[in-house]
């Protein structure tokens, strides 16, 4: 999948822990009784409510507007009664605090589809490469796409592509939803050293995936939209890139993984969440610094260049 290649190339030694060895992290004894939804769930069920919103617009061929907001909330009230019963809240308490900011966001999100003059969203939660759940996007497909990378050399990714908007009448934007907070500072560059991959290769697969539907279809850009409050609905945009410097990036990718370069991340901010933390103790390991001059490692450091 591809977050599996962006997390390969955050933290390689994690990568190999993950899926060379197969080592699952031990689950935290007690969740945080202050806090009922992680921030997983909290997302996953934003994003289904998002694209239950849009497919009713869609299919009514018209705009999200002021008419659609008893529908939502009703269904989100609904959608959070539910979950409460799956997971309960510690007290009553907590789960009206985070329901009144859950539903908060989910207004928010209909607001600025309603002021949405820009763009019309065609596909929401278009996945590729894995199995159909139903027939809700017709884009999707179980057939993952392939990116060739030249010299006989394949990749076959899989994913689900959060929303694809038209532009234009051939022209698209892959959109990516996050629904953490948004620090400017950490959104520099294009691929950040193979960390930040999904506009890229989700632009090329909706290319593919569009052809089904659109002559000459083209990926213009991919957009990281942060739509709740806590994000500040801050949209950062960045343009298509260019198939060859995405291949480079790839084959880098590839390289460091054939060839077993399974350092620790170089950048401890990698390890704040990191849930393979207690079998890695990198940052008070002294070697670091020497190991990274190794070269070895020589595809790990060309890969941190790719910006």
């Amino acid at each position: 999948s591809v977050t599996e290649l962006e997390k390969a190339a955050e933290c390689p030694f994690r990568f190999f822990l993950k899926r060379g060895l197969g080592v699952q992290p031990v689950d935290e004894l007690e969740r945080d009784k202050d806090v009922w939804l992680d921030p997983l769930t909290r997302g996953s069920e934003l994003h289904d409510l998002y694209a239950a919103l849009l497919r009713r617009t869609r299919d009514g061929n018209r705009r999200p507007n002021a008419e659609d907001r008893a529908w939502l909330i009703a269904r989100t009230q609904t959608r959070l009664r539910e979950l409460n019963e799956e997971i309960p809240a510690a007290t009553p308490e907590i789960f009206e605090r985070e329901s009144k900011d859950f539903v908060a966001d989910v207004e928010l999100f209909l607001e600025a589809e309603a002021d949405n003059s820009d763009s019309t969203p065609i596909g929401f939660e278009v996945s590729f490469g894995r199995p159909l759940r139903d027939g809700s996007e017709p884009l999707a497909r179980p057939e993952p796409v392939e990116l060739d990378l030249g010299a006989g050399l394949t990749i076959r990714i899989a994913g689900r592509i959060d929303r694809i908007d038209k532009v234009g009448k051939a022209s698209f934007e892959v959109l990516d939803y996050k629904t953490g907070g948004f620090w400017r500072e950490g959104w520099k560059g294009t691929f950040d050293g193979g960390r930040r991959l999904q506009h890229a290769l989700y632009g090329i697969a909706a290319v593919e995936l569009l052809k089904a539907k659109y002559k000459n279809p083209r990926v213009e850009a991919g957009v990281y939209y942060f739509p709740t409050h806590k994000g500040r609905q801050e949209r950062h945009r960045i343009n298509a890139p260019q198939v060859t410097d995405i291949t480079a990036v790839m084959r880098d990718l590839r390289t460091l993984i054939t060839n077993g370069e399974f350092t620790q991340s170089s950048n401890e901010k990698d390890c704040k969440f990191c849930s393979y933390g207690r079998g890695c103790a990198v940052y008070k390991n002294l070697q670091l610094e020497e190991k990274l001059e190794d070269p070895k490692l020589e595809n790990y450091r060309r890969l941190g260049e790719h910006e």
